[in-house]
């Protein structure tokens, strides 16, 4: 279906694929190409959720999800697509491990000196009037 490969899965409203595919249920066409096509739509919609899901928006995904139901509410029974949700559902759920190291322990602040000793001040006062021009 042209709409689904345009990316108007189930909005805007009245020109979506999901809401011509309704028209097609109520008007008598064909039941299964119809409920395949809505299968499409919430296949791609759980495609989409898992790419968000990839880039840390597991909210996002959250969402592509729910649309994804509501694209199958009509449905009675369960297919292998209301699987899929529930099993992306539960990878949401699920703590993702980091990419990225973790951080480096803080390390206390050195006084200079200490760093290079060959910078340690030989007294306080000749090492202000040095900086100070006293």
């Amino acid at each position: 279906m042209a709409l689904i490969r345009e990316g108007k899965l189930d909005s805007p409203p009245g020109q979506s694929a999901r809401d011509l595919v309704r028209i097609q249920l109520r008007s008598g066409g064909d039941q299964a190409q119809a409920l395949e096509a809505l299968d499409d739509i919430a296949t791609a919609l759980v495609g989409l959720a898992y790419e968000a899901m990839d880039k840390g928006f597991s909210a996002l995904a959250g969402r592509y999800l729910s649309r994804a139901e509501r694209v199958l509410d009509s449905h009675s029974g369960q297919s292998q697509v209301q699987q899929e949700i529930r099993k992306a559902r539960d990878a949401i759920r699920q703590p993702r491990p980091s990419s990225q190291p973790p951080p480096a322990p803080v390390q206390p602040k050195q006084a200079p000196w200490l760093v290079f000793p060959d910078l340690a001040p030989q007294s306080t006062q000749g090492s202000l009037r040095r900086f100070l021009r006293i």
